[in-house]
């Protein structure tokens, strides 16, 4: 059995406990747009998945977050769900699919296919 839902552009650790709780054990995917804000929304639902939290911000051309009482900055070209676990420490087990290069978004993506 498959199930998909769509949590939009601000997904809330409410919406996500909400489908966690419908649905134990289902194998998280994220699609969110390759952009930081897509890339920071995959790292948000890796911490929801371990029912935990981090904070995340901007600081001129790095993202930063603070997680587990910790501060953390990541340059914004390479900040990604696998460098932030790697900062972190978190095995979320979450797998996430972006659009193909040189596309920032699947709408881009979809646009230009031939």
């Amino acid at each position: 059995m498959s199930a998909f839902a769509s949590l939009g552009l601000l997904p809330t650790k409410e919406q996500f406990t909400w489908l966690k709780i419908q649905f134990p054990n289902a194998k998280i995917h994220t699609i969110f747009d390759n952009g930081i804000s897509g890339r920071v929304a995959d790292c948000k639902v890796a911490t929801w998945q371990i029912g935990k939290n981090a904070r995340f911000s901007l600081a001129d051309d790095h993202g930063e977050f603070y997680y587990n009482k910790k501060k953390h900055r990541i340059p914004v070209n390479i900040f990604s769900l696998s460098r932030f676990e790697k900062l972190s420490g978190i095995r979320s087990g979450v797998r996430t699919h972006k659009p193909k290069a040189p596309f920032e978004t699947f709408y881009l993506s979809f646009i230009n296919s031939d």
